[in-house]
Order: C-alpha cells, then sequence, then structure tokens
C-alpha cells in the first residue's frame, strides 16, 4: 500500500482548529507527490471552502452548519466572569447538545461521500464518535487537534487532574478527583442519551462520561513533545504524538510595516485567535496596556477589527498570516489554541499565554510549568502584571534556553539569479523527525527559481541535493576543513613575472570573470563583492619555516577611520634581537595607515620604543599594576594629616575630571570617570581574608538606600573562624559605613536576632519569622475572591495607606523609604488589599532575584484568608520562584 495512491479522506469537525490541523496533514501528504487529499466539510463558511480549494485539495460540502449555539457562547465577553469549572460545565452541556445535533446532521452526508469515494483511508477530527465512519470498514484515523490533556474525553487516566481547568499537574491526588467528580456530574446529564445513540449506530460502547471511541487502527494527537504528557500518563501503542501540524504559508513572504521598521524594541505578536481577537472590549484592553510597552506590536485584529484603534507602537490587520510573522518576532500572546501553541514552539518562540476557555486554560499551565513562558489571566492580569510579565519572558535565561533553536537554515538571495545557501543544520538528538526536511523546503521557497549554490563535504549529503533539488552543476572539487593552527611549510615564495596584490575595485570585475570560468558560467559577483566590502583585522605571524613554531606575533584592529588599537604585540623570548618583532610592526603598522594608535604597555623599555620609534606623544607617566592571585594588602598607611577620603560625587566629579586630565596628558576621559561614579557607590561590602593562603574567611555587606534607611544583605564568617572576632571587625567596620541610618534586616535564627537586638540596640524586632521553602512552590485552590475585599495594585493613591498600615505591623517602625523604593523598583510587582472603604487590609511585593527567580516578601495580612487572596494574584510568576518568603 505504502508504494500507490491513497485516497484519503478528512472529516473535520467544523471549527478552526480542527480544519487547520487536518490542512496541515493533509499538505504533508499532497507535497510527495503521490496521494490524493479530499476534505468533506459543511458549506456554511464558504470562504474557508475556498482557501482550501486554492491551495489545491479536493472539497465536497457535507450540508450547511447547524446552529452555532457552542461559538456564540465563546464569543459572549459576559462569560469571562466564569470560572475554568464553570465555563466547563457551560460546554459540556453545550457539547452534547449541539454536537450530538450536529452528529445527526453530518452523519447521512459522510456515509454517502465515503459511498461515493470509496477512501483508502478516512481521518476524522471531531468531539464526538461519527457512525458512518466508525462502521465504514474502512481503516480510520482519529485526530485530535485540542491539547492532549483532553484526550480524556476518549480515553481517561487518573494520574492527570480532569482537563479544560488549567489545574497543575502536580496536583493534589484529592483536588484531582474533586474536580474530576464535579466535571462527570456535569457529563451525566446528557451523556446516556448520547451513548444510546452511538450504540444504536453500530458503533463500540462508549465509556462511562466519553465522547468518542480511539481507533483500532491508529490515533494522531498534536503536541511539541517538551509539553507532552506522556512522563506522567504513557498512552496506548496506537496512539502517536506529533510536534506539529505546521501549514505552509499560502501568502507572499511578510515584510515588516513601515510603521514599525525603524522603531525600537522586541518584537511581539497579540494573536488571540477567531473568538478572542472578535471580542473588542478583551482586545481594547489589551491595546491600551500595550500601548505603554517599550516594545513593538503585531496584532491580529480579527472580524471586529474596524471597531477599535491601535496605539502608534502597533500595527494589525484583520487577517495576518501567523506562519509568516512568527519567524520575525521575539515573543508571542496568544489565547493558547492548540495549534498557535504548536507552530509557536516550533519557531522556539516564548509565549505568554491568555487562555479564554476549554484547552486553552491547558495549554497556558503547560506552557508555564515546563518554562517556555507565562500564564495569565487576560481580563483579570493589571497594567503592571503584564507589561512585566513581557520583559520577564523576554529575559529570562531559563525561557530562552528551552526555546532554543533545535534546527536552522539560512539562505541569501545574492541577485534576481543567484542565492546562496550559507548554513544548514539540526542538532543530532533531533535528527530523523523532518526538521531538516520542513527547514529545507522554506528555505527553498524563500530562493524561488535562483540558482543556489552551497558547500558541502558530505557525500552523503551532496547525493541528497543532487537527487531532491535537482543540483545539476557540482564541480569535481571539494572543500578542504583543516582544524587546529594552520601551518604553512615550504610554500611557493614567488614565481617569475606573477605577483600578488590585494582584491579592490580596481581588479573585482576581473575577479568575477574568472570566477564564472571556474564555476560553469555562474555569477557569484555579489558574494565576491560582498568579500571585499568590510575592512579585516590586521594580523601578522612570524613562523619557523621548518617547525612551524610560532616565533612572534602583532595584531591591529583599525577601530575608526581615525583610531587603531593594538591588540597583541609578542616575540617569544628566545627569538628576541633578530629583528623579527621589527618586522611584525613595520607590516602591521602598513596596516594602520595614518590612524591614531592607542595601546597599553607594563614594561618600561617596550613604552620607550613605542615613543622614540614611532612618535607615541601621549604617554601618561603612569603604568599597569598586574597581580597573579588574590591580593593581599598589608600595613597600607591608614591616614595622612591635613587629607580626607570622601566619597567620589556629583560635587567633586569635575574636580576629579580635571586632576584625571592632568595626569593624562590632557586626555579627556570624562565619559569614563562619570560612568564608573554610576549607581553603585552606595553599596558598602567588607571582606576578611586570610593574609598567608588569600582564603576568605568572612563577608559583611550593606546598602544605604537612603539618607534614612539602610538594608544588610549579608553578614557571615565561616564556621571554624567564629568566635574569633572576625565578625564584630566586619561588623564595626559596615556600621561605620552607614552611620546615623535606621537599618533592616533579616534573619531566621533566634541567636542571631538577640544578638543583633542587644549589641546594636535594634529595638523594633516584630513577632513574626521568615518561611524559607525550596523547590518551585505549587499554589493550588486558593482563595480568589472575598466578598467586600478588593485587590488592586500599590499606586501613588494609597501607598501612604500602605505605608500606615505597615507601621502598625512593625510596631512605629517607619519602612516608608523602603516600601516607596520597592514600590518604584524595575520589574517589581505590588498589591494591596483594601475593603469597600478602602482600608487596608494587607499588601504584598514580588521582585526579581539576582539568580534570575522571583521573590515575594514582604507579605501582611490581616487573616490567612486574606494572604491566599494576595498570593493567588501573583500565581503567574510560580514557574521563577525558588524561594518563597512570608511574615
Amino acid at each position: 500500500m505504502a508504494n500507490r495512491e491513497l485516497t484519503v479522506l478528512f472529516v473535520p469537525g467544523d471549527y478552526v482548529g480542527a480544519v487547520m490541523s487536518s490542512i496541515g496533514m493533509a499538505e504533508v501528504l499532497r507535497d510527495s507527490g503521490r496521494h490524493r487529499c479530499v476534505f468533506a466539510v459543511t458549506g456554511g463558511e464558504k470562504s474557508r471552502v475556498e482557501r482550501m480549494r486554492a491551495i489545491g485539495f479536493e472539497v465536497i460540502s457535507i450540508g450547511e452548519k447547524a446552529d452555532r449555539n457552542a461559538e456564540n457562547w465563546a464569543h459572549n465577553e459576559c462569560n469571562h466572569n466564569l470560572t475554568p469549572l464553570q465555563t466547563v460545565q457551560n460546554l459540556i452541556q453545550l457539547f452534547y447538545e449541539w454536537y450530538s445535533m450536529a452528529a445527526e446532521v453530518v452523519d447521512p452526508y459522510v456515509r454517502d461521500v465515503i459511498a461515493d469515494l470509496k477512501p483508502d483511508v478516512i481521518i476524522t477530527d471531531h468531539l464526538y464518535t461519527l457512525p458512518s465512519i466508525v462502521t465504514s470498514g474502512i481503516p480510520w484515523i482519529f485526530s485530535w487537534s485540542n491539547s492532549p490533556l483532553s484526550l480524556d474525553y476518549g480515553i481517561d487516566d487518573d494520574r492527570l487532574p480532569p482537563s479544560a481547568l488549567g489545574l497543575p499537574t502536580n496536583s493534589d491526588k484529592e483536588v484531582k478527583e474533586k474536580y474530576r467528580k464535579l466535571v462527570n456530574e456535569a457529563k451525566a446529564k446528557l451523556w446516556y442519551k448520547h451513548r444510546d445513540r452511538v450504540l444504536a449506530n453500530g458503533c463500540p460502547l462508549l465509556h462511562e462520561y466519553q465522547l468518542w471511541t480511539p481507533s483500532p487502527f491508529a490515533n494522531f494527537y498534536m503536541t511539541p513533545k517538551e509539553l507532552d504528557y506522556t512522563d506522567i500518563r504513557p498512552l496506548p501503542d496506537t496512539f502517536h504524538g506529533f510536534d506539529y501540524y505546521k501549514r505552509s504559508a499560502n501568502v507572499d513572504a511578510f515584510e515588516m510595516p513601515e510603521k514599525l521598521r525603524n522603531k525600537s524594541g522586541k518584537l511581539l505578536f497579540l494573536s488571540l485567535g477567531s473568538i478572542g481577537s472578535g471580542r473588542v472590549q478583551l482586545m481594547k484592553r489589551l491595546v491600551a496596556i500595550l500601548a505603554k510597552s517599550q516594545h513593538r506590536i503585531i496584532v491580529a485584529k480579527g472580524v471586529n477589527h474596524s471597531q477599535y484603534e491601535l496605539a502608534d507602537n502597533m500595527w494589525g490587520d484583520m487577517f495576518v498570516p501567523q506562519i509568516e510573522v512568527l519567524p520575525l518576532i521575539d515573543l508571542m500572546l496568544t489565547h493558547g489554541g492548540n495549534n498557535t501553541v504548536t507552530e509557536t514552539m516550533y519557531f522556539g518562540k516564548p509565549m505568554i499565554v491568555l487562555p479564554l476557555f476549554f484547552d486553552q486554560y491547558d495549554n497556558a499551565q503547560r506552557v508555564q510549568e515546563k518554562g517556555f513562558g507565562v500564564r495569565l489571566d487576560p481580563y483579570e492580569c493589571s497594567e503592571q502584571q503584564l507589561l512585566q510579565s513581557i520583559d520577564y519572558v523576554l529575559n529570562d535565561k531559563i525561557i530562552a534556553e528551552n526555546c532554543k533553536l533545535l534546527g536552522v537554515c539560512i539562505s541569501a538571495n545574492l541577485s534576481p539569479d543567484l542565492s546562496y545557501m550559507s548554513m544548514y543544520a539540526v542538532l543530532k538528538e533531533y535528527q530523523g523527525l523532518g526538521i531538516g526536511t520542513a527547514l529545507w523546503d522554506k528555505a527553498i521557497k524563500h530562493m524561488g527559481d535562483r540558482n543556489v549554490s552551497l558547500f558541502v563535504e558530505n557525500r552523503k549529503m551532496r547525493d541528497i541535493y543532487y537527487n531532491r533539488c535537482n543540483f545539476r552543476v557540482v564541480p569535481k572539487r571539494r572543500a578542504l576543513v583543516m582544524s587546529g593552527n594552520f601551518v604553512a611549510n615550504s610554500l611557493t615564495a614567488s614565481i617569475p613575472g606573477i605577483r600578488l596584490v590585494d582584491m579592490n575595485d580596481n581588479n573585482i570585475a576581473d575577479v568575477i570573470e574568472y570566477d564564472k570560468q571556474y564555476c560553469c558560467g555562474r555569477d557569484r559577483s555579489t558574494q565576491l563583492r560582498a568579500h571585499i566590502a568590510t575592512d579585516p583585522e590586521g594580523a601578522v605571524v612570524a613562523q619557523h619555516i621548518t617547525t612551524g613554531e610560532l616565533l612572534g606575533l602583532c595584531g591591529i584592529i583599525n577601530l575608526s577611520p581615525e583610531l587603531s588599537y593594538v591588540v597583541i604585540y609578542a616575540v617569544r623570548d628566545e627569538c628576541q634581537g633578530l629583528g623579527i618583532g621589527t618586522a611584525l610592526w613595520d607590516k602591521a603598522i602598513k596596516h594602520v595607515g595614518d590612524r591614531n594608535i592607542t595601546l597599553q604597555s607594563s614594561e618600561p623599555k617596550i613604552t620607550d620604543v613605542y615613543k622614540n620609534r614611532q612618535n607615541f606623544t601621549l604617554i601618561p607617566e603612569r603604568k599597569i599594576v598586574v597581580m597573579k592571585g588574590k591580593p593581599v594588602v598589608n600595613a597600607l598607611t591608614a591616614s595622612i594629616r591635613g587629607i580626607s577620603l570622601v566619597d567620589m560625587n556629583d560635587k567633586n566629579i569635575a574636580d576629579v575630571i580635571e586632576y584625571d586630565k592632568q595626569v593624562c596628558d590632557g586626555l579627556d576621559r570624562s565619559a569614563q570617570l562619570r560612568a564608573l561614579n554610576g549607581p553603585f557607590n552606595s553599596i558598602g561590602t567588607v571582606v576578611a581574608q586570610d593574609i598567608t593562603t588569600g582564603e576568605l574567611l568572612g563577608v559583611c555587606q550593606c546598602v544605604n538606600l537612603s539618607p534614612e534607611l539602610s538594608f544588610l544583605m549579608v553578614y557571615a564568617v565561616r564556621q571554624e573562624y567564629q568566635e574569633l572576632g572576625i565578625g564584630s571587625a566586619l561588623w564595626d567596620r559596615v556600621i561605620e559605613h552607614i552611620g546615623d541610618r535606621n537599618v533592616f534586616l533579616l534573619s531566621s535564627s533566634k541567636k542571631m536576632q538577640d544578638l543583633y537586638k542587644n549589641k546594636h540596640n535594634f529595638r523594633f524586632v516584630p513577632q513574626r519569622r521568615r518561611l524559607v521553602m525550596t523547590g518551585k512552590p505549587v499554589v493550588n485552590n486558593l482563595i480568589t475572591t472575598i466578598d467586600g475585599i478588593s485587590v488592586v495594585d500599590i499606586n501613588d493613591s494609597n501607598i501612604a495607606d500602605v505605608i500606615e498600615y505597615d507601621k502598625q505591623v512593625c510596631d512605629g517602625l517607619d519602612r516608608s523609604a523602603q516600601l516607596r523604593a520597592l514600590n518604584g523598583q524595575f520589574k517589581t510587582a505590588s498589591l494591596v488589599a483594601i475593603n469597600d472603604n478602602n482600608q487596608v487590609l494587607g499588601y504584598c511585593f514580588i521582585s526579581d532575584t539576582v539568580s534570575g527567580d522571583l521573590f515575594v516578601s514582604p507579605l501582611y495580612a490581616d487573616n490567612q484568608q486574606i494572604a491566599e487572596l494576595l498570593v493567588g494574584k501573583y500565581k503567574i510568576y510560580c514557574p521563577g520562584i525558588s524561594a518563597l518568603c512570608s511574615y
């Protein structure tokens, strides 16, 4: 059967996800050149039918659409107030009522199509069982275009939570059982009628509360292996997961809109699918928030595109070609539909998922759990949360690593007639999965009908290129690839009548003609001209012609038309005094031309050589001090009568710059000095070190946050060196740096807390403790609403109330400077719980740590329920949190 043409009948459900994934599969079969693909779809959406025919598929209409209660429900923006559980309960009723009715309408048409077409294979993507297919006697494949978690509508497994709720996969067993029971209770109201109808039409018995029966032949589902659930719940052998059913682009190559082309910032793509983009109020809300982003945004505006306007940092249209746009962007903001998630993963892009209903909740949760992005509520997330989440996802190293490139194919269209394939590679562990083929096909489409030039050193790959893509000109030559240092011995130094000169504008035309003869008439003029377009680095080496040993080296970089920099200039000790250095220098200086030269020298002898030989006129009377190992500083002068040491600041920086000019013979380094005197001079760090071994014995570090407040960041002494006075010495030195400021610190040790309180008069020690938990926290079943209490961002309107609340919690201590600083900190989120009278009942902050994690602190609330309410709003940040602190 594999060697003959097959007629494959696709019967997708009447919704976008099923149709699009079926098209992705059909394109693979069509492009093989051997198989006939026919679609049987309802004729209600004529534009969809016309598009399918336009891309080369036969389409058979199987009646008009039935009543669209389910789709109408999804488009209703009022439903956003429902919880995921309430959403599922509503959808289950619509599934059984509307889809069962649709099945009864569609099934006779499908039966007639099968009888007339007599396909070899049938592929169906429906939420329910179609008796016409199951009883046809023809091999059939069940295809599932939704999240693989929702395979539980046909094959259940209690190791996973019930689908369409967005529950974490590691939810407690009790939580899974609770929600599974509630979902099954909703199914039970209508399931028995559905079961009886299926049985009456000759289908196998459905398992309890299931909508469809798995195929005994094969069952397909679509999800990247990184997001699959088979690590928790293995599937039967008849189930086959595919990383993607990526559709081909059916439009011309997408060009960056002029409006965004010259703007700064990363490129984002906001696409909420056909339903989400049609919700006008939601789109207006997100556009208003994203208008304040520093980044550029492409927006798929949807069917109601004329009902709202985009901001200056945006461009959009009713329809945006997703497949063409995805390779260009830095971040995807998506509703979490399965096709979009898999296509985004295919192109290795991170995501912020804004789920609306059904399996989108599960996809959002899985993307977040696996570290490929963040999950947010599109209606409830604050402006601050969305904007900070964008920056978090764009800059998080773990997400970037998870979205790493699996393969690449780079081609450059050098001219209307010639392309050059510069790179084509797939990571070894991902070879054999069709990634290379997909990359190649995409690149060839970009190159069009141009000739293609490439290099290959592998005979097997050369044959593939030759046979697959009709590479007809393959000269009998090969590329020589050498690793290690290039050693050239006994090469011909001269030939009478022949000289070597630089390739330049005067001779490039002759070189191009020569190249055409060598390359069988191929015109590579664009490529050759590119080789001489940039000024190369100047590097000259001296090498022993017999042994190949490197004797000396001089490397110079021409930084600009006015300035060069000597990177390296060295000759082996045993070879010095033989004129090698002079020859190298003369050759390098010729490359420099009449530019000024900058270099550094730590040896007076060499400095004099530069000064006297090459007229280096600006040589400050200073030297570079180079020390090996850990520096040990002993017996330094502690004071000089009449001289004081002060911080470099805005008042004295101008005097420092003038002093530096005198030291540097007039050289103006003001920009460098002002940069060095940047925002970090408020940090005081003191270390204790063994003067013999250099071993670090202890450290104490503080930051002066304001004229009134300091924060003690770290204070530690190695256990074996404690009780020797090291800690006291460190402490005294840091306290001196702090001055008369108030100091706050965190301590989890009762002993240390008493030490701070008794030794340095820390008077405010609230009766609370620090809770430190390792691992990634899992937050389930938190209180999400409390009547009469709302959670809002801390802002200028309520910060004073938060400060007063904090004073009560901290026994009167005024931490206003700290709170105002935390509330203005980059990448920090802050929430306050208030009642109807605007009375503060609790607050908390979340901020980045230097390790890239997220840190919740402080968190204060009147009771546990309010604390849960605050933490619940921070659930979007859980993937990055490695320490969750509460007081």
